[in-house]
């Protein structure tokens, strides 16, 4: 039979879970797995009867799924901090991030970069050795330079999906309209030239993996500021990480208002940021 010290452990666990953040999932199961335990009484002993049905182990099974899937969008969120930790790490040392006519790049005739920022932040993710290794004059397609894409950072992978191997799914986010430009781009961006704040404008995002690149390839989002969540590869019902530039990293509805998506992206819109991002 039910004791009243076991009822009051299923309602504490259904009261505590939101406070918690243990997954949905995990509450379900615990409290079907308390509501089956019978106490048996005989003589001088007490003993625990626990019934685990099919049911129950799927519900476990489910919730061990859940909770490893967090755990490791977890990672990509503190991937997405080291990354911003270097890029500032980066600006620290050359006075601007690796874009525009940063020290440390190179360009084609064309005025493209050879390679991405991504290489070019190496030395700040303890990736010195594999940095070494680049030719900076070449272009990242050289046979030379296109070998060690396959050496992808560990920092770059997405720890759910290994199968886009030398593919990263953090991407700068890139857009222009006359005179107002995103953190990133074709151009000299320093932390004051963040005028709408760093703590407002995303600098990198984490996009879907069918918009991945490959890490070497200083190619990034060209930012469609009426639909940004369709140009980061998400559906409207999605969460999306976004790395702001003052490093911060935050996980936000991917149906923001288009208004409230443009004023993350562009760096000098003057707009300020009306939407509640958290929901």
């Amino acid at each position: 039979k039910n004791t009243l010290g076991q009822l009051l452990s299923v309602q504490a666990l259904a009261g505590n879970a939101q406070n918690t953040g243990v997954p949905q999932e995990t509450v379900t199961a615990g409290l079907k797995l308390l509501q089956s335990m019978k106490i048996g009484y005989q003589q001088n002993n007490v003993g625990l009867q626990v019934n685990i049905s099919n049911e129950i182990v799927e519900m476990l099974q489910d919730a061990a799924a859940v909770e490893r899937t967090e755990s490791l969008e977890f990672q990509s969120r503190n991937r997405l901090k080291q990354i911003g930790l270097a890029l500032h790490t980066y600006e620290n040392t050359y006075k601007q991030f690796p874009n525009g006519e940063s020290p440390t790049v190179q360009y084609n005739d064309n005025g493209k970069p050879l390679l991405s920022w991504r290489v070019h932040i190496l030395p700040f993710i303890e990736e010195d050795a594999l940095y070494s290794r680049f030719k900076l004059d070449e272009p990242w397609d050289s046979p030379h330079n296109l070998s060690l894409a396959e050496a992808i950072p560990r920092t770059y992978q997405h720890p759910v999906y290994p199968e886009l191997a030398n593919k990263t799914v953090y991407l700068a986010t890139v857009a222009e309209e006359g005179q107002l430009k995103s953190a990133f781009g074709n151009w000299t961006t320093r932390p004051r030239d963040i005028l709408d704040g760093l703590s407002q404008v995303v600098l990198v995002a984490e996009v879907a993996p069918a918009k991945a690149q490959i890490w070497t390839k200083p190619l990034d989002v060209d930012v469609n500021l009426s639909d940004v969540s369709a140009s980061l590869g998400y559906a409207q019902d999605q969460q999306i990480n976004l790395l702001y530039c003052d490093g911060s990293v935050h996980n936000v509805p991917a149906n923001l208002m288009a208004a409230t998506w443009r004023s993350l992206i562009l760096r000098n819109d003057g707009q300020p940021i009306r939407e509640k991002l958290v929901r």
